[in-house]
């Protein structure tokens, strides 16, 4: 730089122009850079920080806190450009919606810096106390860890000092022990308390007996009183001839009389009471039925009920779950009045004999063992198990057999006019045995897609596709129906794009960022075109990153998409088989390869 000399100094001063353009130029420079310094100073700070809180993890894996200090100096490059870009991918990573956030690090804009750092000066104050052997391990770790180079200009200064060591435990003082003539005064209190405190109570109880006995001589005083005010309005109603009105009778107790008759009835004569109750439920009087049993308990009424049929505790159990509130004691009531007086009806109606349906237990089963019971049994032994039936009876039968078999057992019943007791007891003998063979070799339906679905979803999420596939290669239709039933990863472009909208603002981004990453490539297009056009864009952005994820995050993604959008379809009520009416199954890029089936010899 060029000195100026007294007489050129003058110069200037002389020329007042050119003085004022010189000092605007000064003031100028010093506005633009007095940022960039402050920037740098503010970037060297961090890094300060970072590798001091890398420094202290390492040596505190050897010493204690207390036992050294550390100081960290940091100098970077101070090119303005390259701090400028630094700014610009900061600013960047606030804006809102992007992944990340402002508490957390992001490594890109962490990398430009450390590349920006010309050389780390740290200073270590080592405690008197501590061994050579340590000093040089540290040394070493710091070197390794923070990766300090002395060619780059990195230095590393070990000093030793006299530092505040620990501070003792003061440990607390013992207390001394108690003398006998201490433990004699507190065995001495304690006495006095209890004497207390017995005395209190047996002056309360005192008084408590003198209570009563008072109250006992009152009641002895307005007893007399008492009967003599029953007596004379005893006499006055006997003598109000107008008022014709009885007293009304709790609720409970008529309820009580109620099921009292019913239970005898029903104990005496099963076979009318169920008979009776099972047509009023068929007549369209379900609430009265369902009443009943509440009022008997659910427990106690299946077991006074057990002849009733299958449908009809179905059909209970339907109406009690629909049922919201509990039925009010005069809907109970009234009821227990109206099936009491069926039952009574029915009584009177076949007498004093209750016959017993000789084949009832076969009503009794569910419909998948009572088809197998009936399989390969005659026409003729059907209808006359129907002719033992009321309509909803033979009705349950008639469902279960094909129609072959339900025309000839039509023309048997329409010929059956009479049947001996001896032909009823052969065909019974008959079933019984039947059931008791199907009871020792028991049967189980079971569903082959629907635990082939469950199992889907069972697997670990990176094989679900695969398995799937291998189920299409050998099984084709088995595999649509599968695919009809649960909602798969790639048939998501099926689903309309206001629910994948819906499902985009319950899930969280990285949620959808990782699903897109890896699977089908039509099926990414139609999520990213069903997307709000901001989120897609933010999610287009992050894709672009180059960010690898493993197999088994993608797949767990992909699943909690289809999770939530299963469970939206469901709150929708729209089936799943509609949605995928008319379409086949597009294998998803980048899994398992393809299995085939080995070529014959």
């Amino acid at each position: 730089m060029k000195k100026i000399s007294l007489g050129g100094y003058m110069k200037i001063m002389k020329n007042p122009s050119r003085f004022s353009t010189i000092s605007a130029c000064l003031v100028v420079l010093l506005l633009v850079l007095s940022p960039a310094i402050a920037q740098f100073r503010e970037e060297m700070a961090t890094l300060e920080t970072m590798y001091e809180s890398r420094a202290r993890a390492v040596v505190n894996t050897v010493l204690r806190p207390y036992e050294y200090s550390l100081v960290v100096a940091v100098d970077i490059d101070k090119d303005e450009t390259r701090l400028a870009k630094l700014q610009e991918e900061f600013e960047k990573d606030l804006l809102p919606g992007m992944p990340g956030g402002i508490n957390s690090e992001n490594p890109a804009i962490a990398n430009q810096l450390h590349e920006m750092k010309s050389k780390v000066d740290i200073h270590l104050v080592l405690a008197n106390k501590i061994t050579k052997e340590k000093e040089e391990t540290i040394s070493s770790l710091l070197k390794m860890k923070l990766h300090l180079d002395e060619k780059n200009g990195d230095s590393l200064t070990i000093v030793r000092s006299e530092l505040p060591s620990e501070k003792e435990e003061v440990s607390a003082t013992k207390l001394p022990e108690l003398s006998w003539k201490m433990w004699g005064m507190i065995t001495a209190t304690i006495l006095l308390l209890l004497s207390g405190l017995f005395f209190y109570l047996s002056r309360k109880t005192n008084k408590s007996d003198k209570k009563e006995d008072e109250k006992k001589d009152k009641e002895e005083n307005v007893k007399p009183d008492l009967e003599k005010q029953k007596t004379d309005a005893n006499e006055a109603t006997a003598e109000n001839k107008d008022n014709d009105t009885l007293p009304e009778l709790d609720p409970t107790e008529i309820m009580f009389e109620q099921k009292q008759q019913i239970l005898s009835l029903a104990s005496q004569y099963p076979e009318a009471t169920i008979q009776a109750l099972t047509e009023h439920f068929q007549k369209g009087h379900e609430h009265d039925v369902l009443y009943l049993c509440e009022a008997f308990g659910w427990e106690l009424a299946k077991k006074i009920f057990a002849g009733f049929s299958p449908r009809i505790w179905g059909r209970m159990g339907h109406m009690l779950i629909a049922e919201q509130e509990k039925p009010d004691v005069n809907k109970m009531i009234k009821a227990l009045e109206v099936c009491n007086k069926n039952i009574l009806k029915k009584f009177l109606e076949l007498g004093d004999v209750d016959s017993k349906n000789p084949f009832a237990f076969i009503w009794k089963l569910g419909s998948y063992d009572r088809s197998k019971l009936l399989a390969n049994e005659s026409a003729q032994n059907i209808a006359l198990i129907c002719a033992h039936g009321d309509s909803e009876q033979v009705g349950e039968i008639m469902e279960s057999l094909d129609p072959i078999t339900q025309e000839a057992v039509t023309v048997c019943i329409s010929r059956l006019q009479s049947f001996n007791e001896q032909q009823t007891r052969a065909v019974n003998d008959s079933l019984i045995k039947k059931l008791k063979q199907l009871k020792e070799n028991p049967e189980v339906k079971a569903n082959g897609i629907e635990i082939v679905s469950d199992l889907l979803r069972a697997l670990p999420a990176e094989k679900e596709s695969a398995f799937f596939e291998k189920i299409l290669l050998e099984n084709p239709v088995d595999a649509e129906k599968v695919r009809r039933r649960i909602l798969l990863y790639a048939d998501i472009k099926y689903v309309p794009a206001d629910i994948i909208s819906e499902v985009s603002a319950m899930l969280d981004i990285s949620v959808l960022v990782n699903a897109l990453r890896k699977g089908n490539p039509e099926t990414k297009e139609y999520i990213l075109k069903a997307l709000p056009p901001k989120k897609s864009y933010m999610i287009q952005r992050d894709l672009e990153l180059d960010v690898s994820i493993s197999d088994r995050q993608s797949a767990l993604s992909q699943r909690e998409i289809v999770k939530t959008i299963t469970a939206l379809l469901k709150a929708k009520n729209l089936e799943l088989v509609e949605l995928l009416k008319d379409s086949k199954y597009n294998k998803i890029v980048g899994s398992k390869p393809k299995m085939e089936r080995p070529k014959a010899a």
